[in-house]
């Protein structure tokens, strides 16, 4: 029967597949924000047209409101002027009078309407300051005009005859002649309508504009018979103009062809100075704007803000209508909607965006932690090595093969030097055969009387015994700076200057095997009283060239070294048993130790194997007592793991 899974077993795990959304997040994110950045420039584009599109349908109202007004004064002039029976006589002055009184009424946009003769003589009806008949007749050299006061044009309810009643009548004589009058001399003389220049108009006195047209019909001796003439006052111009600026933010203003200002909503000043607008005004900005980008509608930066500009002519007259309202002020509440739909869109973004940051961060948060556990082991830094708990069963398997991985090696390193492994990695050496010449200092270590040891003491005693001597060695020959090469049997090959270099090595050296041996001293108390022997390490030191690299075949190799070096090393370990001494050094060792260390000297002697005699040195002691110190200084070594 299977065993009862556990409750990690028991806990669904999600496949990686299903967080590839965080990846289609993404990538919905990166749309989504292509279409906030094409939209905004879509919006921008579509507030522009949005607003022109506005402020040409209020100017075009406007323009059709002036272009009514026009109409409805020039169509009283010019009914009066193709009206027959106009004359100079008593009876056709008071047909004329009526029918001028009737045409007033009925046209409040007119200040005056009047019929001129061509012999001077002139019927004609002012509204301000009040209703009054004007008749001219030439006596004589000179005029005299006859002032018939009426009531007031508006009192429709009247009957007939009340409404055209005289209160009295003033007579006196005038200079006004109609034949100095521009609207008369420029009908006759073209025999078409026209409109004059802005001037005082000739019965109210005001500023204002004379609309003239010819009378079409001519008298017996096929003369024109005469000109009827009707006068607008700037003040209505300004009313009409002002209609713009109440239906929204913008203004408006008539000018003449060398842009004289006729009427302006923005300054009632405009009227009484009649003057062109200064440098500087909006208006002067406004029809230079226009004049430089055409009559489609023209955009004006000015004090800040941007102004949508548009001029027109104004149909049957020598003028043109202009008009300027802020951008913003057509367009703030679509660009308020855009900018809440932009606002929610974003919010949307931001929501998308913290889902695929979470989503991402539950599988790259333990992708990252293995990661960094896979660089460990790589460096075979297997200590504390940490673990993660993901729900995506492809990680949590990636997490099971590292922790096999990592167990592999911890039981792999018992047997390898993982120190010297290292080195080579982080040095970038290839592992495989090789091999170059160095300068190295090597030590060996035997036990004295191991194989009567091992023949006496049980292997259930003296294996824990020989581990603990092996751990104590190791922990004092790495902090040195040794690099153990091998264990053989009961000794041990140190090298110092491979496979790292290792400054003052043989004085190192020296020093680890001192200190080696004061350690063993007091191991060798406790053993003793715990009834096991005492192992006394002999030891042998040599420097010198020797030929260092990896060997072995394709499939197990080795870091280690070789040479005459290595040789004459085993060979000084070997002459402490003849000696009785426990640590021996040759004399390239002690001229390297510069007289840090005291020496005995021994010798000649023989060594095994090796032609001549040689000098061999038994290591007293440190001379310098800061060297104690030294040697209990730890040194920032990898620790050797076997």
């Amino acid at each position: 029967m299977d065993p009862i899974p556990s409750d990690d077993r028991l806990r669904k795990r999600h496949r990686f597949r299903v967080e590839v959304g965080t990846l289609i997040v993404g990538v919905v994110a990166a749309q989504a924000l292509l279409l906030v950045v094409l939209g905004f420039w879509g919006a921008q584009r579509l507030l522009h047209d949005a607003g022109r599109a506005g402020h040409q349908s209020e100017h075009t109202r406007l323009q059709t409101e002036v272009k009514a007004f026009m109409e409805e004064a020039t169509t009283a002039v010019r009914t009066l002027a193709v009206s027959p029976g106009q004359g100079s006589s008593a009876r056709a002055e008071q047909r004329s009078a009526e029918l001028i009184w009737a045409l007033l009424a009925e046209s409040p946009v007119l200040d005056n309407l009047y019929f001129a003769h061509h012999d001077g003589s002139l019927v004609g009806m002012q509204r301000h300051p009040a209703p009054l008949l004007r008749r001219i007749h030439r006596e004589g050299a000179g005029l005299r005009e006859v002032l018939e006061h009426k009531p007031q044009l508006e009192r429709h309810d009247l009957r007939p005859a009340q409404r055209f009643a005289t209160s009295h009548v003033e007579t006196h004589p005038t200079r006004f002649d109609v034949h100095e009058m521009p609207w008369f001399t420029e009908a006759t003389s073209s025999m078409q309508t026209h409109w004059t220049a802005v001037h005082a108009l000739p019965l109210s006195g005001d500023l204002g504009i004379t609309f003239s047209a010819p009378d079409a019909l001519e008298d017996a001796q096929g003369r024109l018979d005469g000109v009827a003439a009707g006068d607008i006052s700037l003040r209505h111009l300004e009313a009409v103009v002002e209609t713009f600026s109440h239906a929204g933010a913008g203004e408006s203003a008539i000018v003449t062809a060398d842009r004289l200002v006729l009427a302006r909503s923005d300054d009632h000043g405009a009227i009484r100075t009649l003057a062109r607008p200064p440098a500087g005004d909006i208006l002067e900005a406004a029809l230079a704007a226009d004049a430089a980008q055409g009559r489609e509608g023209a955009l004006l930066p000015f004090r800040g803000q941007d102004f949508l500009v548009r001029a027109s002519d104004i149909p049957g007259t020598p003028w043109k209508l202009v008009s300027w309202v802020p951008e913003d002020a057509l367009t703030s509440g679509l660009r308020r909607s855009l900018a809440q739909a932009g606002a929610l869109l974003l919010l949307c973004l931001a929501v998308a965006l913290l889902l695929s940051l979470w989503l991402s961060r539950r599988v790259t948060g333990p992708i990252e932690v293995l990661a960094g556990v896979a660089r460990r082991i790589g460096r075979l830094d297997l200590a504390g090595l940490p673990g993660v708990d993901s729900p995506v069963e492809e990680i949590h398997r990636l997490d099971e093969a590292l922790g096999d991985s990592a167990r592999s090696l911890r039981a792999l390193r018992k047997f390898v030097p993982a120190d010297v492994v290292g080195e080579l990695v982080r040095q970038g050496r290839t592992l495989e055969p090789s091999g170059e010449h160095v300068d190295l200092t090597v030590m060996f270590t035997d036990v004295q009387g191991f194989t009567g040891i091992a023949a006496e003491v049980p292997p259930q005693r003296l294996v824990p015994q020989l581990t603990e001597y092996f751990s104590a060695a190791a922990e004092v020959l790495v902090r040195h700076g040794g690099t153990i090469d091998k264990y053989i049997g009961d000794g041990m090959m140190v090298l110092w200057g491979v496979p790292r270099p290792e400054p003052d090595a043989a004085y190192r050296a020296t020093l680890a095997a001192l200190e080696l041996q004061e350690v063993l001293e007091a191991r060798n108390a406790e053993w003793a009283a715990q009834g096991l022997p005492q192992l006394h390490t002999r030891i042998g030191l040599h420097c010198g060239p020797a030929v260092a690299g990896v060997l072995g075949s394709a499939e197990r190799l080795s870091f280690t070294a070789y040479g005459d070096t290595v040789n004459v090393a085993s060979r000084i370990e070997a002459m402490n048993k003849e000696l009785g001494t426990r640590i021996l050094a040759s004399d390239a060792v002690a001229a390297a130790l510069h007289g840090r260390i005291a020496l005995r000297p021994h010798g000649p002697v023989e060594l095994r194997g090796r032609p001549g005699t040689w000098t061999l040195h038994e290591v007293v002691g440190p001379i310098d007592p800061q060297a104690d110190a030294g040697r209990d200084r730890r040194q920032d070594r990898p620790t050797a793991a076997y």
